[in-house]
């Protein structure tokens, strides 16, 4: 008698701990990949608190879609900035920037955008900026805050 209930008790403690295993294991939380390292011109773009979320509406790339431009200046002038900073506004709503890093290595990026008039909305990460932007000539402007990047038109 004392040897089944040394059993059941074993069995059941067996039983328990391969139960808080497995619940502990299915556990989920958030998980946000993220990038090492953020651009200057992600910092101006983002700021440190944005938190706004990307709606679920269809994206709409206006006539900056398939388009490629390099930042030429950045205002007010800020201190590291990345040389040869380039964006690729693809058909597809995906927002390219790649640029070389002070130690000479370049560094890529994406992001999501869509055009809404003079509105130019970024999405990265689970954050949401919201630039007005203009095209004038060969230059497109981009204002966010107290910034403005200009950058000119590359011709493929």
């Amino acid at each position: 008698m004392k040897l089944s209930r040394y059993c059941y008790t074993h069995v059941l403690v067996f039983f328990l701990t391969g139960f808080a295993f497995m619940f502990s294991s299915c556990a989920t939380t958030n998980h946000q990949q993220s990038t090492p390292y953020a651009s200057a011109i992600q910092e101006i773009i983002y700021g440190k608190i944005s938190g706004l979320r990307e709606s679920s509406s269809s994206r709409d790339t206006g006539s900056l879609g398939n388009t490629r431009w390099r930042v030429v200046n950045v205002s007010p002038n800020i201190q590291n900035f990345l040389k040869g900073t380039e964006f690729f506004f693809e058909r597809s709503g995906v927002l390219v920037e790649s640029a070389e890093l002070p130690n000479g290595t370049i560094y890529t990026d994406t992001h999501r955008y869509r055009v809404l008039d003079s509105t130019l909305v970024l999405t990265k990460d689970g954050l949401t900026a919201v630039t007005l932007w203009k095209i004038e000539g060969e230059t497109l402007n981009i204002d966010r805050d107290d910034y403005r990047l200009t950058l000119k038109r590359i011709n493929n």
